[in-house]
């Protein structure tokens, strides 16, 4: 009965068979294609052919590279430098290729698929070192391809797969003990595109520093190494070192104004923060569960695996330091997971291999049909993830056409209805001020950084109230707002409303978006 009902679910063995013995890399570029094209023909369908970018925050970088080629510096308001962006290195590099095709949105979306289709790769040569199976590298390279998150991220103009693409060839570097300049020099890069590299570059140093130290007896061994960790340490510096000197001496900071400019939530005991960790944790564990639930159940036990495979190549504890610590980290740090929880769909390739070497490791163990489990579980989770691809595909969709009917259409009645010296103070700063070209008062802070003076106060109304006054002494002539988010503002007697736009549906934004006239001001 058991057999009858593994022939009856499972493809043809000889298809697995011609699976192994094609080239990798062709395998995992005809997938990654296909899932290019189902994204685009949902974005396509579900926008009528008006391709966009999925989140508002898309434009903020289009916004800076503008100034930055126009010899603006890295600026937002042109010749205002803010360290506003926490991607550097993403806005450079879209910046770099803007110097020959003057298309942002182009630009931005073919570099995430590229670095889509790479990651695809390098997600099958990481598995192959850990796993030594052909199969399973492949599949684990698919599966990440099809997770309908990591999809999303593909033709989404972020730094997600750019980030994930670094962070793959560094680990891929590290565990195969190549030049340790080259590995830093990857993971600095890769630090420049999101900040999650330097909680990386600190796991990394940590582990140098415990076998630095392991070495203490052997005099030359040591001082060798210590030569060696300067030198590490020195090459990440001058690669994260200008981003952070511009930041400190444009805010006093050697932080981005993003940390800051995060909404706050005060707590008012250990115990609203340790709730707080619980449910951040909790959320992290349900997405990482829905990206691939027939796979999922399977990463315990690669851990298990990953774990006694240290004993042969000790820098293989460096992944389980990031699989584990990066959530607890950003439980305490950064607990966010806005946006289908992006800043963690890096990682999501190291869960797939981790899942792949758990059911090698299942299968090692059980020995009889250990083929056809593996075959078993690998259909069971394509199929799962090719039905979730339909639905994160429409996602994006959908994404794209909130962003296009909300803020580009805003975008385009600033332009057409504004002065061109009109200041305008806005909560979503993004294809408004790219569009329009006005200057704008970032009311989150994230490119006004003195707007953050205004977190000091522990309630809302209070915060509002003060936000208020700060914006009524720049004289802005209008301001632009989510009043679901500053619900005290929107009420003040000395705004009228002049336009609004309400969606049928919201996917990506927050509710209706208001325009209103500051008419107490004595323009």
């Amino acid at each position: 009965m058991e057999q009858i009902i593994i022939n009856a679910i499972m493809p043809d063995m000889k298809f697995f068979k011609r699976l192994q013995q094609a080239r990798p890399e062709l395998i995992i570029l005809i997938f990654a294609v296909i899932i290019l094209g189902i994204v685009l023909t949902y974005e396509y369908k579900l926008t009528n052919g008006n391709f966009g970018a999925p989140l508002d925050d898309v434009f903020i970088h289009f916004q800076f590279s503008k100034n930055l080629v126009a010899g603006n510096g890295f600026s937002f308001n042109p010749d205002q430098p803010t360290p506003g962006s926490t991607s550097p290195g993403w806005t450079i590099l879209i910046s770099f290729f803007y110097l020959f095709i003057k298309d942002h949105l182009l630009i931005a979306k073919s570099l995430s698929a590229i670095f889509f289709i790479l990651s695809g790769i390098l997600t099958y040569k990481l598995a192959y070192r850990l796993s030594r199976s052909k199969l399973s590298s492949i599949s684990a390279a698919v599966f990440t391809l099809f997770t309908g998150r990591f999809a999303w991220a593909s033709l989404s103009g972020m730094e997600v797969t750019l980030f994930t693409a670094l962070l793959l060839l560094f680990l891929l570097l590290h565990i195969t003990k190549k030049n340790k300049y080259l590995q830093v020099l990857v993971l600095g890069l890769a630090s420049t595109v999101r900040p999650e590299g330097y909680l990386i570059f600190i796991f990394f140093m940590s582990l140098e520093i415990f076998h630095l130290l392991r070495s203490l007896p052997d005099k030359n061994s040591f001082f060798t190494k210590v030569k060696l960790l300067v030198i590490t340490i020195a090459i990440y510096s001058l690669l994260i070192g200008p981003y952070l000197i511009f930041s400190y001496r444009c805010t006093g900071s050697l932080l981005p104004n993003t940390f800051k400019s995060q909404d706050i939530v005060v707590y008012h005991s250990l115990g609203d923060k340790l709730v707080s960790v619980i449910l951040y944790l909790l959320r992290y564990s349900y997405l990482l569960f829905i990206d691939y639930i027939p796979l999922t159940i399977f990463v315990p036990l690669g851990l298990c695996k990953l774990f006694k495979m240290i004993k042969d190549n000790n820098r293989l504890f460096l992944i389980l330091l990031i699989v584990i610590g990066f959530p607890i980290f950003a439980s305490i740090f950064a607990p966010n997971l806005r946006h289908h929880g992006r800043y963690t769909m890096p990682f999501i390739p190291l869960y797939a291999i981790i899942g792949v070497v758990g059911i090698e490791f299942t299968a090692q163990k059980l020995k009889i049909a250990a083929a056809k489990i593996k075959i078993f579980v690998f259909t069971t989770a394509s199929i799962y993830l090719i039905l979730m691809l339909s639905v994160w595909a429409s996602t994006f969709g959908w994404n794209v056409k909130n962003i296009n009917d909300m803020h580009v259409k805003l975008g385009n009645w600033i332009l057409e209805n504004t002065k061109p010296n009109d200041v305008i103070a806005l909560n979503d700063i993004g294809a408004m001020t790219y569009i329009s070209d006005r200057k704008i008062i970032d009311m989150m802070g994230l490119v006004s950084p003195e707007i953050l003076e205004t977190r000091i106060y522990d309630t809302r109304a209070d915060r509002e109230e003060a936000l208020w006054k700060l914006i009524l002494e720049k004289n802005p002539e209008y301001i632009i707002i989510f009043p679901s988010w500053f619900p005290n503002i929107a009420k003040k007697e000395e705004l009228k409303e002049v336009y609004k736009i309400e969606l049928d549906k919201y996917a990506v934004v927050d509710g209706e978006m208001i325009v209103y006239k500051i008419n107490s001001l004595d323009k």
